[in-house]
């Protein structure tokens, strides 16, 4: 789905949110074919790629939620989408920490909802222009 922000002082936004078609099955096609090529694309780093390895294969872990998110920076306030994953295993959770590229501070992850939700108020939210409470829903569908 399409996630749109506004504000009167002219801030607009789009982003791409949920997994849609260009992730598909990621977390399971690996596995049954016998490798782990999708996934060593989609995360560069070696050690982040090898920790995920090993808790899907090892700790019997399950991709509990993955696909692009909406992010906001608490610091300054700017939002972002990333690719997102929350791998859950017996006695643990472990989901992909992303950093604001504009401050360096962790970004938290917004949860927008479905397509067949309200998603969340973003009047909660300050715009990153102006501060002033932000309006925002979905707009449409990517893909």
């Amino acid at each position: 789905m399409m996630i749109g922000l506004s504000c009167g002082c002219g801030y607009n936004k789009e982003f791409s949110i949920g997994v849609g078609m260009m992730w598909g099955d990621l977390f399971e096609l690996p596995l049954k074919a016998g490798g782990f090529v999708s996934l060593r694309k989609l995360l560069s780093d070696r050690a982040e790629y090898d920790l995920v390895k090993m808790l899907l294969e090892e700790k019997r872990g399950k991709c509990a939620d993955y696909g692009q998110a909406l992010f906001r920076c608490p610091k300054c306030r700017t939002f972002t989408e990333r690719f997102h994953y929350l791998i859950e295993y017996p006695g643990g959770r472990y989901s992909r920490a992303c950093d604001c590229g504009k401050c360096g501070a962790a970004l938290e992850v917004i949860p927008c909802g479905d397509e067949d939700g309200d998603g969340p108020d973003f009047s909660a939210y300050p715009c990153p222009k102006c501060g002033k409470p932000l309006s925002g829903g979905i707009v449409g569908m990517w893909d």
